[in-house]
């Protein structure tokens, strides 16, 4: 039996490493209430703690809490599931291990949740296919993708991808973890905690098949999470394109937000993807785009170490090159 890679899951060296990424991002408490300020404390045997629950076999995540927040549509709400520390920890740890080991298996075409890639590469891969003439797009954007998710089917994929039966086991678990909501215990039917540091990973191998399906038929596809482009040079072949991406969500049991979703000849209208207004022939920053930016800037100005100041200040250079290139393709 492989278990290489539960090893490293339970190796407190690479949950302290873990912990520091948590530490950093300072995030909330999650049911049990407990702060990072908290696990602080005492965090040296804290971490030791969870190493010997992994290998004694008996840690089990506590239950995700949720927290709803309002999307940028009016009357409309996100479902967030927040990690205890403890619990946080360990999916941190998961999601660089899987990161390691398996990001190699996506495609060109997925840009979001990797290392090394941005909104800013995807967007430099529309402009590529703009300038090689794919004037028509397909553009798609997946109704309620973390909540929809069906597990049973991520968990196939997840055994297809990962050999090790003991890391499943935690990744099971925490997929399958329960929510509390004001103060009741709910166990959800389907979909994966957003809000977990995992669970970008699993979007991503989840909407793989997507990618797969889509690139071996020539289609050229840019899929930013569950926000995606395919860009073509006519009519017809945005039509088999949107027909491969519906017969593969079928698959999926996913479904497509018609509302956000259609076929564009950027000749004469625009499409906006990932804070961008698109045509045929220019990239501009739309509405989302420039609150990013302001975002961006804000995050500088009130950076309170050297690190934040740092990837602040990267964050802004990234997006200066990035809008450096807008205007005419």
């Amino acid at each position: 039996m492989d278990t290489s890679l539960f090893l490293q899951l339970a190796d407190p060296h690479n949950l302290y490493e873990a912990w520091r990424s948590v530490w950093r991002k300072n995030g909330a408490p999650g049911c049990d209430g407990k702060r990072v300020q908290d696990f602080f404390r005492d965090e040296k045997n804290n971490i030791l703690s969870i190493s010997s629950a992994l290998r004694q076999g008996r840690y089990d995540p506590l239950p995700f809490r949720t927290k709803y927040i309002p999307k940028s549509s009016p009357g409309k709400w996100r479902r967030l599931s927040i990690p205890s520390v403890r619990d946080r920890i360990v999916q941190q740890c998961a999601n660089t291990i899987l990161q390691h080991s398996f990001d190699q298996i996506f495609a060109p075409s997925s840009f979001a949740y990797r290392p090394g890639r941005s909104i800013r590469d995807a967007i430099a891969a529309i402009r590529r296919g703009l300038s090689a003439g794919l004037q028509w797009a397909v553009h798609g954007d997946i109704r309620g993708c973390f909540d929809e998710i069906d597990r049973d089917i991520l968990s196939t994929l997840m055994k297809k991808t990962v050999k090790d039966p003991l890391f499943l086991s935690v990744l099971n678990k925490t997929i399958r973890a329960p929510v509390l909501h004001r103060g009741y215990l709910q166990n959800l039917p389907r979909g994966i905690p957003q809000g977990s540091p995992v669970s970008p990973f699993l979007s991503n191998l989840y909407l793989h098949q997507l990618d797969c399906a889509l690139l071996s038929q020539g289609h050229f596809l840019i899929r930013f999470a569950d926000d995606w482009i395919i860009l073509s040079r006519d009519y017809p072949s945005s039509c088999d394109a949107l027909k491969t991406a519906l017969n593969t969500m079928t698959l999926l049991n996913i479904r497509l937000n018609r509302e956000k979703s259609g076929i564009i000849d950027l000749r004469q209208n625009s499409v906006n993807f990932l804070g961008h207004c698109i045509d045929g022939s220019t990239i501009s920053a739309d509405r989302k785009g420039w609150r990013r930016a302001f975002d961006t800037a804000h995050d500088l100005r009130s950076a309170q170490n050297r690190q934040d100041y740092l990837r602040a200040r990267g964050n802004i250079l990234g997006m200066q090159a990035m809008y450096s290139n807008t205007g005419r393709i």
